[in-house]
């Protein structure tokens, strides 16, 4: 398991890219990351976030919304 945290601040704009961004990209498409799709971004949709948090993914469920933004 590698976890692999926010790459974005808090208005979304991503501030790590390079090999990290590499790493993610092939994890992604081999299917082996695991993150909400780019359609649940943002949503606060009880039901998904409450997925999310059933699998231990706290920093994709923060304020009661999905996203991969640091808060």
């Amino acid at each position: 398991m590698i976890l692999i945290m926010p790459m974005s601040d808090a208005a979304g704009t991503q501030q790590i890219a390079g090999l990290c961004q590499e790493m993610v990209d092939r994890l992604d498409k081999s299917g082996s990351a695991l993150h909400p799709s780019p359609e649940e971004l943002g949503s606060g949709d009880r039901e998904r976030v409450a997925h999310w948090l059933s699998r231990g993914c706290r920093f994709f469920a923060m304020e009661e919304r999905l996203t991969l933004n640091v808060l």
